[in-house]
């Protein structure tokens, strides 16, 4: 994202259908870091992900008001086509690449964290 630690990224196991689930975790704001909303901030179509980040395979993205790390921000999923990602059989897909653009801060839109 940017080259910069916006969030933290949990990617699941490639699924009966061969999706690959990558979860973008939120941060909520402490002292000078304004935290960040996966919901708000990513420009999803940009979303990338894959052994070297620009593979072009994002198939769903699910936004849902679910908050896995209990800082009282939703998480946003992608689901990417395991296929496309770039790896060859046998190597971990945990070791991928998220790229994603970021939408600007906007203050009307509540939350928008980290810049």
């Amino acid at each position: 994202m940017c080259g910069r630690d916006y969030g933290k990224i949990d990617i699941g196991h490639a699924d009966n259908q061969g999706m690959v689930t990558i979860r973008i975790l939120s941060r909520a704001a402490s002292g000078f870091d304004p935290g960040f909303a996966p919901q708000v901030r990513i420009n999803f179509p940009t979303c990338r992900f894959g052994k070297f980040g620009f593979e072009n395979n994002i198939v769903n993205v699910i936004l849902n008001n679910i908050d896995t790390n209990g800082d009282n921000i939703a998480e946003a999923t992608v689901k990417a086509q395991g296929s496309a990602t770039g790896f060859g059989p046998g190597e971990d897909v945990n070791r991928g690449i998220l790229t994603c653009l970021l939408n600007p801060q906007s203050p009307d839109a509540g939350f928008a964290g980290g810049e």
